[in-house]
């Protein structure tokens, strides 16, 4: 009998420790998840404000585009942060992310956004392309 009850603590263990496991791993995840969401957004903020004040006086329209871009980026910053933390409050908040934040997949687009924007950006990709996805 002692050595099933040891084999019962010890497996209760290692069953308390994996699911603590589990938990950082989650929390890192989210602590990710959260700085790209910010992160983003004040690079975004802080480029698209710079142009505005660069623009204000020569180009009038590029900088009321980077202004309307500031505001844009600044709201989903915020309603990705309000959905963050609402699935930390409640895990089955309706409306909240559940989809993985921006990957390489999305430069593309990230681009394509900033020169619509009118900024000169360039870019490139180097070393073998995995799967189907391309620029």
């Amino acid at each position: 009998m002692p050595l099933l009850t040891e084999r019962t603590r010890l497996t209760i263990r290692a069953e308390h420790e994996a699911q603590q496991l589990r938990i950082e791993l989650e929390r890192q995840r989210i602590a990710r998840d959260l700085h790209d969401v910010v992160g983003h957004a004040l690079t975004t903020v802080t480029v698209q404000a710079g142009v505005a004040a660069h623009l204000l006086g020569s180009d009038p329209d590029s900088a009321r585009r980077a202004l309307e871009e500031i505001v844009q980026a600044s709201g989903q910053a915020l309603r990705d942060v309000r959905g963050i933390v609402g699935v930390l409050r409640d895990p089955a908040v309706a409306g909240a992310p559940i989809d993985p934040g921006p990957r390489l997949e999305g430069v593309a687009d990230l681009v394509a956004h900033a020169r619509h924007l009118g900024m000169d950006v360039t870019w490139s990709l180097t070393g073998p392309r995995r799967g189907s996805r391309g620029r």
